[in-house]
């Protein structure tokens, strides 16, 4: 059996880096599930042994040995430290000793090696005026690696704002994975699918889809399980994805299991983190939610709330049904609500549906 001190050893001998692919192959073991490459690396990154350095892993100096506490032949055999009464039940009474309880401290640093700015990923859509670098000026994206939440009532456009910013994003030459979860992408039957779709929309915005179909990558379960969750990381993990857009994470917590939803999304969302993707998430919310979606779950996991929502007309005073008048009905208003990474624009964002399923934004002077 592979233990960690055989990926160490391996990691040594590689120059102190290799690819979970290089690992996985040398070693002899599967990349992923019980026992696996990953398994075992993760637990090694738990202990500040190893990291992430794009699609590598790296040894990390100070952690390159093991301690006789810490040696595991695999992760399942690790074992928590367990206090108080608990473990004496147990009869196995643990102490938390002076250099365990200094590493789970974390001190602030004096001196940092560099400190984190944020920088914008460019969606190519008016998103990327609304949020503000420290400066106060536009970052000229959306902020790079956050994951941002899009709501608003069906019919909103949501999906059309994530189709168009993986389709710009793809054209920058970015690589995108795009996951339908309410949708079928691909037909055999000539039905007018997603994928068609998408690929007149592409023609619309002028961008060659030859081109960057090969930097779109696209998951869609027929059925939501560990299996979904499997895929979306090996999919980030082995073609190295810098975006990642699920539509919509309804039907994740429609799940009957609605803990399991939770847990799915919370384990994508921590995913991305990890891996410095920048995630994109539409959900379907009624017209008439007020503030409660930002106090939602989902919006709990999230660094950004994005509203989407059909416009409102006032004449005289007297609320009108937009509905009733012809092309007012296709007017939208997006609005940031929160952001935890950078400053924005609270202020909303007029913006249109065209006929041709293209996003259009409206001038308002004063």
């Amino acid at each position: 059996m592979v233990s960690e001190e055989d990926i160490i050893r391996f990691l040594r001998e590689a120059g102190g880096e290799a690819t979970l692919e290089e690992i996985s192959s040398a070693l002899g073991i599967p990349k992923y599930g019980p026992n696996s490459a990953y398994a075992i690396l993760y637990a090694l990154k738990s202990k500040n042994i190893v990291e992430r350095r794009g699609v590598r892993w790296a040894l990390i100096e100070q952690g390159a040995e093991l301690s006789e506490t810490h040696k595991v032949g695999h992760p399942e055999d690790a074992r928590p430290i367990i206090e108080g009464p608990a473990a004496e039940s147990m009869g196995k009474p643990r102490g938390l000793g002076a250099e365990s309880l200094k590493e789970a401290i974390l001190v602030p640093q004096k001196y940092h090696r560099a400190y984190g700015t944020t920088t914008g990923f460019k969606t190519g859509t008016f998103l990327d005026k609304l949020f503000l670098g420290l400066d106060g000026e536009p970052l000229n994206g959306i902020p790079r690696s956050a994951q941002i939440l899009v709501t608003g009532p069906l019919g909103a456009g949501k999906s059309l704002i994530a189709s168009e910013i993986m389709l710009r994003a793809a054209s920058y030459g970015c690589r995108v994975l795009y996951a339908i979860l309410d949708d079928v992408w691909r037909c055999g039957s000539g039905t007018f699918d997603l994928e068609t779709r998408i690929r007149f929309r592409a023609e619309r915005l002028n961008i060659n889809w030859d081109e960057i179909s090969e930097r779109i990558h696209v998951l869609n379960p027929s059925d939501i399980n560990e299996r979904f969750t499997e895929d979306y990381r090996r999919i980030i993990e082995e073609r190295g994805m810098e975006a990642a857009i699920i539509d919509p994470i309804n039907c994740l917590l429609d799940i009957n299991d609605g803990w399991r939803g939770r847990r799915i999304l919370g384990e994508i969302i921590g995913f991305n983190r990890a891996h410095r993707v920048t995630g994109i998430f539409t959900m379907h919310a009624n017209a008439r939610y007020g503030e409660s979606i930002e106090h939602s779950y989902p919006a709990y996991l999230m660094d950004c709330i994005t509203s989407m929502a059909p416009a409102n007309l006032r004449v005289s005073g007297i609320d009108v049904d937009v509905s009733s008048i012809r092309g007012i009905g296709e007017l939208r208003i997006l609005r940031i609500l929160s952001c935890r990474l950078c400053g924005f624009d609270g202020r909303g964002i007029l913006i249109s549906i065209g006929r041709d399923g293209l996003i259009h934004t409206i001038e308002c002077e004063g």
